[in-house]
């Protein structure tokens, strides 16, 4: 391995920002939650405010709109789950040596 790409091997010089139990935490898995639980409750609400405003089928106007919130909303949190679990899962692997660039 050349000296230039060694830098991506090491894995001190990265200042990851830790949870009060040890667990590394990624930026962009925290952005997806956050943004996840904005839509699933904005998804809700607008459900909320357009079908007291609908005279006929307000229930089937609600559900159409609460249901395009919460799979969109919850989607996002799945999707921000997933990248944390991955980092976490490549981080202890860094921590134990373990690299992709070699064979073990």
């Amino acid at each position: 391995m050349t000296e230039e790409f060694k830098e991506f091997d090491d894995f001190s010089r990265h200042q990851v920002k830790r949870l009060y139990d040890g667990t590394p935490v990624n930026w962009v898995a925290t952005l997806l939650a956050y943004a996840g639980w904005i839509i699933f409750a904005a998804g809700i609400i607008s459900a909320i405010f357009v079908s007291m405003n609908t005279v006929d089928h307000a229930i089937l106007v609600f559900i159409m709109y609460a249901s395009a919130g919460t799979v969109t909303g919850l989607g996002l949190v799945g999707i921000g789950e997933v990248i944390k679990q991955l980092f976490i899962i490549n981080y202890r692997l860094k921590e134990h040596g373990y690299s992709f660039n070699k064979e073990q």
